[in-house]
């Protein structure tokens, strides 16, 4: 049986799917996010309709894109395509950067079809290798001289199709079932899980809602996933813990009001998910 939750409270932290969708429009059809020294992330399983490309600079953790694990170490440089579910952990203490660019593909549209370009050559954005390290320098570059500080649309587009251009170069063969597009099921598990995570259920009656045995549901979410359900909502609910660490609440109450019904349970996941207690947690990387 899964721990004890809570109601959940909308809007208190940004898990859901598309919410990043809402800030793009067809003339800021991008985001470009730095963050810097004490660097500390849980990011649960979700997926997006935007393009996202991670760069992580001197940060320890793992970035899991479908099913694929990624350790985390010196300069690494990951792309992410619309829809593929993924997660991050990481953390570093002083000298780290990590920049998350988003580029709405809907919103560009109209400007510039990137997935057309693809289709026209009989390629596709699946096709395009989750890991190139070796592509950083270039590619941030690209971003931040050739997007990023150009004023005019026609020169921020001009450097989307350059960047594009470099990505196209990094090719893989044809995308399977668990790099390409999340699996429709695997998305009505993670909105379903997202809505309720905060209330007391059983992996018996989460597989009930979608139809299907708890082996097969067991078995099919990690199968595309590469982790059990039960670490997936171990993740969203420590990510909601340090959401509410950041914003000052108690230890007790970050507990119990995200899903757990004991305190030293809690503090065993969280040191399990970050290699720290939740106190020590604080101190490092809050205060």
């Amino acid at each position: 049986m899964m721990d004890y939750l809570n109601e959940e409270k909308e809007d208190t932290v940004n898990l859901t799917i598309n919410k990043e969708e809402r800030a793009f429009t067809n003339v800021l059809f991008y985001r470009f996010i730095e963050k810097s020294n004490k660097v500390e992330d849980v990011s649960a399983l979700h997926y997006a309709q935007s393009v996202e490309i991670l760069f992580c600079e001197n940060v320890t953790g793992q970035a899991t894109i479908g099913t694929k694990v990624f350790n985390l170490r010196g300069k690494e440089l990951f792309f992410i395509a619309p829809n593929v579910i993924h997660s991050t952990t990481y953390f570093s203490k002083k000298d780290s950067r990590v920049y998350v660019f988003q580029l709405s593909l809907e919103h560009l549209k109209p400007l510039f079809d990137v997935e057309q370009c693809f289709r026209a050559s009989n390629k596709s954005l699946y096709n395009i290798r989750e890991y190139i390290p070796e592509c950083y320098d270039e590619v941030f570059q690209i971003i931040s001289k050739e997007i990023c500080e150009k004023k005019s649309i026609i020169e921020k587009v001009g450097g989307v199709a350059h960047l594009f251009s470099c990505l196209e170069s990094k090719l893989t063969d044809a995308p399977t079932e668990k790099t390409g597009k999340t699996d429709k099921i695997i998305q009505q598990i993670i909105a379903w899980t997202e809505k309720h995570f905060t209330e007391t259920f059983t992996i018996d009656h989460v597989a009930e809602k979608m139809f299907l045995s708890k082996y097969y549901f067991c078995h099919y979410f990690k199968k595309y996933t590469g982790k059990t359900y039960i670490d997936y909502v171990h993740e969203l609910r420590i990510s909601r813990a340090i959401l509410m660490m950041r914003q000052g609440c108690f230890l007790t109450e970050c507990c119990f009001a995200c899903g757990f019904n004991d305190l030293s349970y809690f503090t065993r996941v969280f040191k399990k998910m970050t290699g720290y207690t939740p106190s020590r947690y604080r101190k490092e990387f809050l205060t």
